[in-house]
């Protein structure tokens, strides 16, 4: 028996809370611009997360601050980014961030079937590693074109260089964090040490 399974429907729920805003940052921003936001916030939430001690989970759980907005900011140009790499059209409308948004809910939910809660099994340091991984493969490919400031060159590298793939993944994980986060305080367990990895064999009786 599975820990603590991810709750698939809270997922789709925040999922579609993210469309109307993604949707707002990708008809008004050209790419390279999201990119340049993202990257900077992705920066502070990363700096804040290694005060924590690299927890993600201890981080998002920290109640005087504002980390689930943060949060939330970097998952929604995360999810604009993915649709305009999979969209040929940057002013995409809505049912295509939508339909972006739902599939990668899906994507993950099968990829659940498959490996579990592995990617939360070494608690909130391991986790935040795995969003980290993917960030860092997107910058490294993204990075040569956004310091350019040719956002036309940006956007055409965005759709042919691999990073739709590692965007749809770190959105995904985000999604995951944030449902973790939202497991744990439903729960009552503002403690992130609940985020921590289990005896083999625990089964949450929560």
């Amino acid at each position: 028996m599975r820990v603590a399974t991810a709750n698939y429907q809270r997922m789709n729920e925040l999922a579609q809370e993210d469309v109307t805003p993604a949707q707002f940052e990708l008809e008004v921003q050209p790419g390279i611009e999201q990119y340049l936001k993202l990257r900077e916030d992705w920066r502070v939430m990363e700096g804040f997360i290694e005060l924590n001690g690299w927890d993600v989970f201890k981080y998002c759980l920290q109640p005087d601050t504002c980390n689930l907005k943060l949060l939330l900011r970097v998952r929604r140009v995360v999810l604009a980014l993915a649709t305009a790499a999979k969209i040929p059209d940057t002013n995409a409308e809505y049912p295509y961030v939508s339909i972006t948004a739902r599939s990668t809910v899906w994507l993950v939910e099968s990829k659940g079937k498959t490996y579990g809660d592995s990617w939360k099994s070494r608690g909130g340091v391991g986790a935040f590693m795995m969003l980290a991984r993917k960030w860092d493969r997107i910058a490294n490919m993204l990075s040569q074109e956004s310091d350019s400031g040719d956002w036309l060159r940006f956007n055409r590298l965005l759709r042919g260089c691999g990073a739709l793939e590692d965007l749809i993944d770190l959105y995904g994980y985000l999604l995951l964090v944030h449902d973790e986060v939202v497991r744990l305080v439903t729960l009552g367990r503002g403690d992130p040490a609940d985020a921590e990895p289990k005896p083999h064999g625990y089964v949450d009786q929560g």
